[in-house]
């Protein structure tokens, strides 16, 4: 448990300090645009995460369970991930901003998309190259590129801010910050990909296929709560909610950073050492128990004054918001933990069938809650679903640690 417990370390330490630069300069970044404007940008970036699945493919988590072990085919497994990057990557810069069209999104809008998939790409061919390093678990690599990223990109938005930039400056900034994300990972990749001629690439787009549409459903269930209220409510409402949610996400964002970690040792404990592998199991879901509850508690008992504190009286109708969405970390974080030693133990396609039935859960209530109640209504449906995937996933984790025993 020593190496696990300071990978995880390494991982929380460099993404926290980051992390808490990012979000102070993302409490200005709302002060700057106005609930308005800051509605828009966070729809701009909620469509793009749409897209991530075709950008990634889900070849990063495919890479992290399957160099973990067989780090000896790490080579060509790097280069074959990224032939098949290589050839969906040429379409999905239209692919994302297409659809934007077509709906009818403002000018502005649809430029801020198209520099925003820009930036997708960079960070997906990065992802490719992390994933070996996580896999590595080379841990103080991940957590140095985590951070210099967060803070590139914090810079960025401050130098926008200080220039007076639109939701458009914003938005290129993304795309900049992930250019170094990419650089960084590929420069800190000690394994260079082994590279075949026309290699038949069918196995590996089937391997990664669940992980795809486990991002897939994971971006529509994260995202589809801005959309939706942008649709359904405007950009005003969107905002409300955005402030609120976002220092929520950035702690599910941490929280998954580190039961991530824990995923390459559990694929190797499932492989060779079945009760290593329950004892880190519950491990892991105690820590994100440890970690949730607080946070959870402090969020949902001071929303009004952190609202205040963080954002100014303008954005204080997000506080309701903040009271009901806190409340999921306390849910988010352990289910975390449990997901990922489910995967661990080969069974990717319920992790994707989990996540699928979360975000169609989540777009009924989303539809359901939102029209009548707006923002508040798109956290309740938030939590809700927490609740629900959270509760499928302890008897699916009893399954699988019945057949381990046996």
């Amino acid at each position: 448990m020593g190496a696990i417990a300071k990978n995880a370390a390494s991982l929380v330490a460099g993404r926290v300090l980051a992390k808490a630069v990012w979000v102070v300069v993302t409490f200005q970044v709302a002060r700057h645009l106005g609930k308005g404007p800051l509605g828009a940008y966070a729809y701009a970036m909620a469509y793009v995460v749409f897209f991530e699945a075709v950008a990634t493919l889900g070849l990063h988590f495919l890479l992290q369970r399957e160099c973990a072990a067989r780090p000896a085919e790490a080579p060509a497994l790097l280069g074959r991930a990224l032939a098949l990057w290589t050839r969906a990557a040429v379409f999905c810069p239209v692919l994302v901003v297409l659809p934007s069209w077509l709906l009818g999104d403002p000018a502005e809008t649809t430029k801020g998309i198209a520099a925003a998939s820009i930036g997708l790409l960079l960070w997906s061919l990065g992802s490719i190259y992390n994933a070996v390093l996580v896999a590595q678990e080379r841990m103080g690599r991940v957590a140095a590129i985590e951070a210099a990223t967060a803070l590139v990109r914090a810079g960025l938005c401050v130098g926008a801010i200080v220039l007076h930039g639109s939701v458009l400056a914003f938005l290129a900034c993304y795309t900049l910050a992930h250019a170094v994300f990419y650089v960084a990972s590929w420069a800190s990749c000690p394994v260079r990909p082994v590279r075949t001629p026309a290699p038949d690439l069918v196995p590996l787009l089937r391997q990664a296929l669940p992980f795809a549409l486990m991002i897939l459903a994971s971006g529509v269930y994260f995202r589809a709560d801005v959309f939706i209220l942008m649709r359904l409510r405007g950009d005003i409402e969107t905002g409300i909610y955005e402030a609120a949610w976002r220092p929520v996400n950035e702690v599910m964002a941490l929280g998954y950073l580190v039961a991530s970690s824990f995923l390459p040792r559990m694929a190797a404990l499932f492989a060779s050492d079945r009760e290593a592998y329950q004892k880190l199991t519950r491990a892991t879901v105690r820590t994100m128990l440890l970690l949730g509850v607080p946070i959870a508690a402090i969020g949902h008992l001071f929303a009004a004054p952190l609202i205040r504190l963080c954002y100014g009286q303008e954005y204080a109708a997000s506080a309701e918001v903040l009271r009901i969405v806190s409340l999921g970390v306390a849910v988010y974080l352990p289910a975390c933990a449990l997901t990922f030693a489910i995967v661990a133990s080969g069974r990717a396609w319920f992790w994707t069938a989990l996540l699928g039935g979360k975000a169609a859960v989540s777009i009924a209530l989303h539809l359901l809650l939102v029209p009548a109640f707006g923002a508040e209504g798109a956290g309740t449906a938030m939590l809700l679903s927490d609740l629900l995937a959270s509760t499928l996933l302890v008897p699916a984790w009893i399954d699988v640690a019945s057949k381990v025993n046996r």
